[in-house]
């Protein structure tokens, strides 16, 4: 259980970190096309699908890692 909730914590504070910077980044590029009112839906949808990206991109890490370190007991 504690791995989970320290995977999530990580996924949740990468996301808001490069979200932050994303998010900041896209709405001065999109501000005169999509005005103030959207702007909030705009960046929680980007900050979900990071979210998702960041955790498909854990997953995909840790199983890497997995097979690596399968790999060398294997040789051992």
């Amino acid at each position: 259980m504690t791995h989970w909730l320290r995977h999530l914590t990580a996924r949740l504070w990468i996301t808001l970190m490069i979200g932050t910077a994303a998010t900041l980044g896209l709405m001065l590029l999109l501000q005169p096309t999509i005005g103030f009112e959207a702007a909030p839906g705009v960046a929680a949808v980007l900050m979900i699908a990071l979210f998702f990206v960041v955790g498909g991109a854990a997953s995909r890490w840790g199983r890497w890692r997995v097979r690596r370190l399968l790999a060398a007991a294997e040789e051992a």
